[in-house]
């Protein structure tokens, strides 16, 4: 038996030396485990030099690179750059206070500037710009929010996306934290674990200047967000300011445009009186925004500026609903223009999520607060996923699907080349397990890759343009134009518009400097599945005439059967009917794409393609207008459409019958054990499921229980999906799955005959410091899992407890909900269990000890498994020397195989034309 010592065993007794450096306050050369100046390279991380911006202008005059004058200073290239980055502003800021004096006090000539300061006449007049005033004083104003955050709430976080809420990049939010550091802010990395998921996510905390060091990771409950407050104002003016429950519009101020007045023609606009500081949108044009109104009710839609409002109305409402219809019923099921409120405090009220609120401060200087609560704003709509659906693509013709679907192929492979070209074994195995579960994916969802200058955007009412035009000042004036709408039933659905960027309604209300907002007209809007301008969107796409004469993009005459049809007219609910909730409408979209899918890829006539796109209308809209969709699924015919589009087979199953439809079309098999949890064939590569054990009935009889994957997950070769027609459009979907599929497995092979990484004794020695380092971030991020799964149990019984509220109440709450509530549960459950876990993230040197073997192959595998992905795989990557990677050249390379002009592959890659020529004729 192994001897005790205070309970503990002594093969488990260890003692650790932690050392005291001198920078901690040790005396003399501090208390570490080697003396302070002994290694290799002594005193290796102290600067030759105290940074100076003008000792820096000097070393490039006599010319040093930068990254020989970083290593002279002995800071890391990407502190050498954010110092030069802030020195440059702060001398512009001071240069261009020095002119403006000059030429405000003394009205000195741009050319005596020069003279006497050297300052350029050219740089000094742009010192001038209001540009450059507005960049200077956003950036200093964006300083003084993190520094009063810190100073209100101590600890901070300020890791990946809390740039957001500020208003600024994540690159320049990196900066700025780093430049807090420098002031003597502590940076910590505490870790917390992912609502839900299990991963592990860094933070990066800041805390005030007298915090000690270590402290937060002691007090995790400590660190507070920034996720309750919003942006107001730019420039000097820019400020934070925490959500309140919405002020209310008083219903004296608004005016409401029915469907007989003009309404129908701007379904869902708002319109606000331009220069009224309680409704101001801010720096927006345009937004997507909710109005409470008298407390009871609010408005919901988009958002712009009017010129043209009566006297007494500072805010106009359009609306498809008819003269007569009550603007606030005080019954909560009865119709009326405005929504009613939601039960719930301060802006949950709108059941949606509000990133910004605008006040506005007086000429007192007294603050107010507004009544606009913005849901999206310009640029939110770009962000949207850059590829080609399936439900659009597989719909036109098979030579546009083939190309973008090889684009994307071709991408896929090189970035496998890449891959294989890592040094690091684990990092090479651990990317290629991720690879091949992106392919993998990929052969399901089917996606094909962007066309170039493809964009999404908002649609705003615009009665001025005709029916072949549109407003959309980031596209070129005259050229052609198509906008797609999901979701997608067919080409018929497709308006082919050309660019009118000399509009004067666009230019006043959208402008010509809008990022993601197009103009149309209500009938283009009817066309698109029948949208309405309350936020939605549509993927616009260059069409113009190639060389060949022809277009990518075909389009096909609106059918007859669609003309004059308005879903909401068609099929209106009535009281006491059940309202179809998000779920269903989610299945039942899903359904009836599948349908649409299989009928125009076999052949259906178009009177039965429109009965089936007026069901499809019918239930996209279904949930928001509380439409009767059962009595149009009964009026189309759906289910005669279904028996002769999808006929069942001899079991009795009906449902999808092409290759398109069916690759995502949900089958059970046995469950496994995890949905990562599988054995690979060192063979082939393919993937051997590790199922769960049986259960046992009273009678002993086994039974498994079942899991939901996708028809084309689960099979081998995606041609055994192809319907019995063997379309050609089919058939290319095939190849590009199979292609996938193919790629994953090589990616798994590959992985499964990579050796795992040498450890190397001596190395651990050399990087001991390092090595330890990096054993104290695994341990706290393991030690955190009990702590995560209690915070876990705690969320998920609140979350519990309001959707079975909810359900009480009649409401079935969405999965955009339950999202919500449980990120809002998840905090406070962290908190009251002390649970606080992020990735680990790598300092130089420990990547340094890494890389030469210092960590045995399976501690680097946890490593990883806790890390974040990016900071590894900026790491791992050969840096690039190029503009262009090898994964964009192949791209670039795709795209002028298909046609596209130099112009247009810089624009889709974001590298100038002479870049995509040079790399493309090398």
């Amino acid at each position: 038996m192994d001897k005790l010592y205070f309970g503990i065993a002594d093969e488990d007794l260890y003692l650790e030396h932690v050392g005291r450096s001198k920078e901690d306050g040790a005396p003399g050369p501090g208390s570490g485990r080697y003396p302070l100046g002994s290694g290799k390279n002594p005193n290796q991380h102290t600067p030759t030099k105290a940074w100076s911006y003008e000792e820096t202008q000097k070393l490039r005059a006599q010319g040093l690179t930068d990254k020989e004058i970083s290593e002279y200073f002995g800071i890391s290239q990407s502190d050498f750059r954010r110092k030069q980055s802030v020195a440059k502003n702060q001398k512009i800021a001071e240069d261009r206070a020095l002119v403006m004096k000059l030429r405000e006090e003394r009205q000195m000539s741009f050319r005596a500037i020069e003279e006497k300061t050297g300052i350029p006449a050219s740089q000094a007049r742009a010192l001038l710009q209001d540009h450059v005033e507005k960049k200077l004083a956003e950036d200093q104003a964006t300083m003084q929010i993190l520094r009063d955050q810190i100073e209100k709430k101590g600890h901070i976080d300020v890791g990946s996306g809390v740039e957001q809420y500020l208003g600024v990049s994540n690159t320049k939010l990196k900066q700025m934290v780093k430049n807090l550091q420098d002031e003597g802010y502590v940076l910590s990395h505490p870790k917390v674990e992912q609502a839900g998921t299990g991963y592990e996510t860094s933070l990066l905390v800041l805390s005030k200047k007298d915090t000690p060091k270590g402290y937060i990771y002691d007090h995790l409950n400590d660190i507070k967000t920034i996720d309750d407050l919003c942006v107001v104002g730019d420039g000097d003016k820019k400020h934070v300011k925490e959500m309140h429950s919405p002020v209310s519009l008083s219903m004296d101020r608004l005016a409401v445009v029915y469907a007989e007045q003009g309404g129908l023609e701007k379904d869902g606009l708002i319109e606000l009186r331009r220069g009224v500081d309680d409704i101001s949108l801010g720096n927006n044009n345009y937004a997507q925004v909710r109005i409470a109104v008298d407390g009871t009710h609010y408005l919901k839609g988009m958002a712009v500026y009017a010129d043209d409002l009566p006297d007494g109305v500072d805010v106009r409402f359009n609306t498809n609903k008819h003269a007569g219809t009550p603007i606030a019923n005080p019954d909560p099921d009865g119709k009326s223009v405005l929504k009613p409120m939601k039960k719930g405090e301060g802006v949950n009220v709108f059941g949606a999520t509000i990133v910004r609120q605008n006040d506005w401060t007086d000429a007192d200087g007294k603050e107010h607060q507004g009544l606009v609560n913005i849901v999206k704003e310009s640029g939110d709509w770009a962000k949207q996923s850059r590829t080609l659906a399936s439900q659009m693509l597989s719909k036109q013709t098979p030579e546009l699907a083939k190309r973008q679907l090889g684009i994307d192929m071709d991408y896929r492979k090189q970035q496998f080349d890449d891959i294989c070209k890592l040094t690091n074994p684990a990092v090479k195995q651990k990317m290629l397990q991720s690879f091949a579960d992106e392919c993998d994916s990929a052969a399901v969802h089917l996606k094909g890759a962007a066309m170039p200058r493809q964009a999404w955007n908002v649609i705003i009412p615009m009665p001025s343009l005709k029916d072949n035009e549109i407003y959309a000042p980031q596209f070129k004036d005259g050229e052609t134009v198509v906008c797609i709408r999901y979701p997608h039933e067919g080409r018929y659905q497709i308006p082919q518009l050309t660019v009118n960027n000399r509009n004067a309604e666009g230019k006043r209300i959208i402008t010509p400097l809008a990022r993601d907002a197009v103009g149309i007209n209500s009938k283009v809007a009817e066309r698109l599945s029948g949208a309405d301008f309350d936020g939605d969107t549509v993927l616009v796409i260059p069409n113009n005439t190639k060389a060949n004469g022809k277009r990518d993009i075909k389009i096909d005459p609106p059918l007859e059967g669609l003309k004059g049809f308005d879903a909401k007219e068609a099929y209106p609910g009535y009281k006491g009917m059940k309202v179809m909730t998000h779920a269903q409408t989610q299945m039942e979209m899903g359904k009836i794409s599948n349908l649409v899918t299989d009928m125009t890829l076999q052949g259906a006539t178009p009177a039965e393609l429109a009965r089936a796109t007026r069901h499809a209308n019918c239930v996209i809209d279904a949930e928001k207008h509380k439409l009767d969709w059962r009595l149009s699924e009964k009026v189309n015919g759906i289910a005669e459409l279904k028996a002769k589009y999808q006929p069942k087979t001899e079991d009795g199953r009906g449902g999808a019958q092409t290759l398109i439809s069916r690759a995502k079309n949900p089958v059970y098999v046995n469950r496994r054990m995890t949905n990562q949890e599988y054995e690979i064939d060192k063979e082939t590569g393919k993937k051997i499921w590790k199922e769960a054990k049986p259960w046992k009935d009273k009678d002993g009889n086994e039974h498994y229980r079942q899991q939901k994957s996708t028809q084309m997950m689960e099979t081998e070769d995606a041609r055994t999906l192809i319907s019995k027609r063997n379309t050609r459009i089919e058939n290319v979907y095939a190849e590009y799955a199979n292609q996938c599929k193919e790629l994953a497995n090589k990616a798994r092979y590959e992985k499964v005959h990579t050796k795992n990484s040498e450890y190397n004794k001596d190395a651990a020695k050399e990087y001991a410091e390092e090595v330890s380092s990096l054993n104290r971030k695994l341990n706290t991020a393991l030690k955190n899992a009990p702590r995560e799964r209690q915070a876990q149990i705690i969320a998920n019984a609140e979350v519990q407890t309001k959707i079975d509220t909810a359900r009480a109440s009649g409401e079935e709450p969405t999965k955009a909900d339950i999202r919500k509530w449980t990120a809002k549960a998840i905090a406070p459950a962290r908190e009251k269990t002390g649970a606080g876990k992020t990735r680990v993230t790598f300092t130089d040197r420990e990547w340094e000890a890494i890389q030469k073997g210092a960590i045995p192959h399976t501690k680097l595998v946890k490593l990883l498994n806790n890390a974040d992905e990016k900071d590894y795989k900026a790491r791992s990557t050969p840096k690039e020397s190029k503009v262009m990677s090898a994964a964009k050249i192949s791209k670039a390379k795709s795209l002028a195989k298909a046609g596209y002009t130099l112009d247009e592959i810089g624009e889709f890659l974001g590298v100038s034309a002479s870049a995509v020529g040079k790399e493309i004729n090398s």
